[in-house]
């Protein structure tokens, strides 16, 4: 994550949803990261919406799942 993984977070807990809503996007790291660990990065956070793309059958199986 760029900058680093504590901005996300810093901007995530600051973030009020009713002002302004949260989007996560590239969730899988082209691949680099497995979708469960992830996604339970994401539903720690802020977060009102997801947008993911995917490389192959197994990445959208696993973001299903």
């Amino acid at each position: 994550m760029s900058p680093n993984v504590g901005s996300y977070k810093t901007a995530s807990d600051k973030n009020d949803p009713s002002k302004y809503q949260l989007m996560a996007m590239s969730t899988l790291a082209s691949g680099a990261i497995p979708a469960k660990d992830a996604y339970n990065f994401i539903n720690q956070q802020k977060i009102q919406s997801v947008v993911f793309g995917a490389s192959s059958s197994v990445h959208i199986e696993e973001t299903i799942n």
